[in-house]
């Protein structure tokens, strides 16, 4: 269900990547026969006769059975009803595709699942072409001093598409964190910033005052 709400709107998937799995299951344990061979007598009581219709404990009735089955439908066609929002070129074979099958990428091409064959390695490469900063922040290992209490293993620090590498220590005097690392984005010629999501931010907020 991820996958239909793909932005910018186009779905991309290695050539072995698994694609589909457009279906729904249940399972339900029910130990009610063992419990009457030890003589254990189960209660239950419901209000709406379609509460729990196959419970851990109680009987397992054919009404039961089919009241769960029709609840597994209707959860069925509200799944292919929103793959078929997301991705109307499926509407025609929905019913073919949607049985729970999974599929190669090179496969679900052919079946309309995605629109292109192409690794995430590819498609950050493609945007770093295209002009986009692309950020990743580099992890820094946590040790233990014997007299100081906890050190750091390494000088942090994040590295952009453009190769610019941006210091920790070089951070300005700022009143809040967040001004620290736009003033140190300016420094360093990187105006984006201000375009990431505020989620974004908010990481690379943390994690200087985690360095600070």
């Amino acid at each position: 269900m991820l996958c239909c709400t793909a932005s910018p709107g186009k779905l991309f998937a290695a050539p072995f990547a698994m694609v589909g799995s457009i279906g729904v299951i249940a399972t339900q344990i029910n130990v009610h026969k063992i419990l009457n061979d030890y003589g254990i007598e189960t209660l239950m009581f419901r209000g709406g006769k379609d509460k729990a219709p196959i419970s851990l404990i109680g009987e397992v009735t054919k009404e039961g059975k089919r009241t769960t089955q029709l609840m597994i439908d209707d959860t069925h066609r509200a799944f292919k009803r929103h793959v078929v929002k997301a991705r109307p070129v499926l509407e025609q074979n929905i019913d073919t595709i949607a049985n729970g099958n999974v599929w190669l990428g090179v496969d679900a091409l052919e079946l309309n699942l995605i629109d292109a064959i192409k690794t995430s390695d590819e498609y950050i490469e493609e945007k770093i072409r295209d002009g986009a900063q692309v950020f990743k922040m580099i992890k820094t290992t946590v040790r233990s001093g014997f007299l100081f209490g906890p050190t750091l293993g390494g000088n942090p620090y994040y590295k952009s598409s453009k190769g610019l590498n941006i210091d920790n220590n070089a951070a300005s005097s700022s009143t809040s964190l967040e001004d620290d690392f736009q003033d140190l984005m300016h420094k360093k010629g990187i105006t984006t910033m201000a375009r990431l999501p505020n989620s974004v931010k908010s990481i690379f907020s943390k994690t200087l005052k985690y360095f600070h």
